[in-house]
């Protein structure tokens, strides 16, 4: 929809060009049915005519194109991105009103936590330009349970939130439920909401992979089918392909203390209107299943490139209420 205004802009300068011809192919019958030949006494000759309305026609379409130009980067500018504050995303945690007695379940404590970021992520977008984003020194996110679930959302920006849905089953296994993202670029709001299956992290017993038995082995990889719903017709259930390998347990310092984590590698392949391959890494507190660590590179093009290179890692284990 975005390229529609380059082929009307051409259309307008060639009927332009179209009109100012018929114009001036009038005038010289008249001229010829009162004797004027137009080959010195009447004006302006025939090839010079021709010559005119086409040098016409170029710069009707020129200056059209200019101010097409104009209005598409007017209309769809640069979405400032705003720092997310940890003030307002309390205050937003207070008015949901959802942790009162939420702690009884197996979900981590409620609260807004705090992740420690660094890196950039970017999206090029043609004719539009390029915005790229330094990430801020702290980000917040919200984590409301729910008995044995919980959300946490992921503040990037205020623009720019990740909410993922998180379920503990028996035995400390642990399911990935679904995944939403809701971002903002030159003024359009994008948003997505993810389905995969299995949905499995942590096996019943604690260990990760998807299934029964014990759990997998460092260095076990399996793969992961999931479904993008955007409200969008055009990208609506977008096929997304990940492969997930499992590296092992490993110490994530989490601000003073020493935190043992599952770690998660994904290798996220898209196939949509953008398509290419996201690395995410991801670290799991061994126990509550709180995300302590999170890692993303990739880059993927299409109607738009996207490029990310970024790290989160958790703060605290004590949130903010």
């Amino acid at each position: 929809m975005k390229h529609f205004w380059l082929p009307i802009v051409f259309l307008l300068g060639a009927v332009s060009g179209g009109a100012l011809l018929w114009y001036w192919r009038g005038r010289g019958r008249g001229r010829a049915r009162r004797g004027d030949d137009g080959g010195g006494n009447g004006g302006l000759g025939r090839w010079s005519k021709v010559k005119l309305v086409a040098a016409i026609a170029v710069l009707t379409t020129l200056v059209l194109g200019a101010l097409g130009y104009g209005l598409v980067r007017h209309r769809f500018g640069k979405t400032q991105a705003s720092e997310a504050t940890v003030k307002q995303a309390v205050s937003d945690f207070r008015k949901a009103g959802k942790a009162l007695g939420v702690e009884r379940g197996k979900a981590p404590p409620p609260g807004v936590y705090q992740y420690v970021a660094t890196g950039f992520y970017e999206v090029d977008v043609p004719v539009l330009g390029k915005d790229r984003r330094g990430m801020p020194k702290t980000v917040p996110a919200v984590l409301v349970s729910d008995g044995n679930c919980w959300e946490l959302t992921v503040r990037y920006f205020v623009q720019h939130h990740w909410t993922a849905r998180y379920c503990r089953g028996s035995r400390g296994g642990l399911r990935f439920v679904w995944a939403k993202n809701k971002n903002e670029f030159f003024g359009m709001k994008n948003q997505s909401h993810t389905f995969c299956t299995p949905d499995v992290i942590l096996r019943p017993g604690g260990l990760p992979g998807p299934g029964p038995g014990p759990g997998a082995k460092p260095g076990t990889e399996w793969k992961e089918k999931c479904r993008r719903r955007n409200p969008k017709p055009h990208d609506k259930n977008a096929k997304v392909d990940i492969t997930v390998r499992y590296l092992g347990v490993e110490t994530v310092s989490v601000g003073t203390k020493k935190i043992e984590a599952y770690h998660l590698r994904s290798s996220v392949s898209m196939k949509a209107m953008v398509s290419g391959t996201f690395g995410q890494d991801f670290w799991y507190a061994r126990g509550s299943g709180m995300l302590v660590k999170l890692s993303a590179k990739g880059e993927a093009s299409g109607m738009a490139k996207f490029v990310s290179d970024y790290q989160l890692t958790l703060k605290s284990l004590s949130p903010t209420r």
